[in-house]
């Protein structure tokens, strides 16, 4: 029988498990299920395959009760779409199984968050293998309908996505002030871009590495935005046009920062620290907003673990009111802010940006200052 005919003999089947319970006519014949689980959700076309081995997955292989595989019919942008594995789109049941199960399909290297619905998330899912995370839009609190709202499951006590390693766009995390959190990266290449996460106790979490990216973001409501774990190294990121309003911790790394560019981002409403690490050098900062302290005391907009470690760190256009204190101020400014080290019959003294000192006079002509023990004390 050719394909003209087994497409011209379309049976409509209501669900996926009417679906199972259905025989092929013809072979290659071809049927349209409405729905999978939720009405007008995750529905297509299927057609009666040779196949005699693949198992029922519930979304791309579908098994009747005599052993007929029948596979869906997919475009090459519908792979990895979530409704195709009975995701519920009333947020009332775990989505968490049809997240799992697109993920496994090993031709989908992105899942996709329709933006429409809300997405329940009640266990753990680990995106194994880089794979990436996609909605069509996503609003700052991750209330509408209209958008790609993925929400923390009740009891949930872990984060809601793990091991990811590609990137993540377009989608509203809410994490209904569930102890679980947002995000747990890799750490190596990510990039998460137009997001927002909302009452999370913590948001996103990455082990210390490097060219990480977080661009066009907003935290709102959130006890730690972003935190940085390990006690090493951590290099080469970037943090660009992000929004914290109203999250006690924004950016807070266990070790060191180096090399990271923070560009345009604003810091509104926090209560604790704006950017934070055991050390914070050879860092970029610029356009960066910081403003008003949600009634906590007076706070540095970036601050330090160590003593004199934030030094050889480039800045401009960064401004700080209502309670943040500027680094960058010469007026604010000593040199208790850069670091001074010893050792080899010197003493070096750094500024936190642009200068150094060398024999008690300024240069703008590098960030280190060589002083020679026998010189002088400091």
């Amino acid at each position: 029988m050719t394909d003209q005919t087994a497409f011209d003999t379309i049976v409509t089947i209501e669900h996926i498990e009417a679906l199972r319970a259905y025989e092929p006519l013809l072979d290659g014949q071809v049927v349209q299920v409405l729905y999978h689980t939720y009405f007008c959700h995750g529905g297509g076309r299927f057609v009666a395959s040779d196949d005699t081995s693949s198992g029922d997955d519930n979304g791309l292989v579908i098994v009747s009760r005599k052993g007929c595989r029948w596979k869906r019919l997919l475009e090459h942008h519908e792979r990895g779409n979530i409704l195709n594995w009975g995701a519920d789109p009333s947020g009332e049941k775990d989505s968490a199984p049809a997240f799992i199960a697109a993920v496994a399909d090993e031709e989908a290297r992105t899942v996709v968050v329709p933006h429409e619905g809300f997405y329940r998330i009640g266990q753990s899912v680990d995106l194994v293998g880089h794979v990436s995370l996609l909605g069509g839009a996503c609003d700052e609190f991750g209330q509408r309908s209209a958008y790609s709202n993925v929400v923390a499951g009740i009891g949930l006590d872990g984060p809601m996505f793990i091991n990811v390693g590609g990137s993540v766009q377009g989608i509203a995390f809410d994490g209904c002030n569930q102890k679980g959190g947002g995000l747990h990266l890799l750490g190596y290449g990510n990039v998460i871009k137009d997001c927002t996460f909302n009452s999370f106790k913590e948001a996103v979490v990455m082990p210390d590495g490097g060219e990480v990216s977080l661009v066009d973001n907003i935290f709102t409501r959130t006890g730690m935005a972003i935190r940085i774990t390990g006690a090493v190294t951590c290099m080469a990121g970037r943090f660009i046009r992000n929004r914290f309003q109203c999250v006690h911790d924004c950016i807070v790394a266990e070790g060191e920062l180096v090399g990271w560019n923070f560009v345009d981002n604003s810091f509104e409403h926090v209560s604790g620290k704006g950017i934070h690490g055991r050390a914070v050098h050879d860092c970029y900062f610029q356009g960066n907003w910081w403003e008003c302290r949600n009634g906590a005391e007076d706070g540095s907009c970036i601050s330090a673990d160590n003593y004199q470690q934030f030094f050889n760190n480039t800045a401009c256009a960064n401004y700080c009111i209502h309670g943040w204190v500027s680094i960058f101020s010469d007026e604010r400014c000593d040199n208790r802010i850069g670091g001074v080290m010893t050792g080899s019959g010197q003493v070096i003294a750094r500024l936190p940006v642009e200068h150094a000192i060398q024999n008690g006079s300024s240069s703008a002509c590098g960030n280190d200052g060589v002083i020679s023990s026998s010189e002088g004390e400091m």
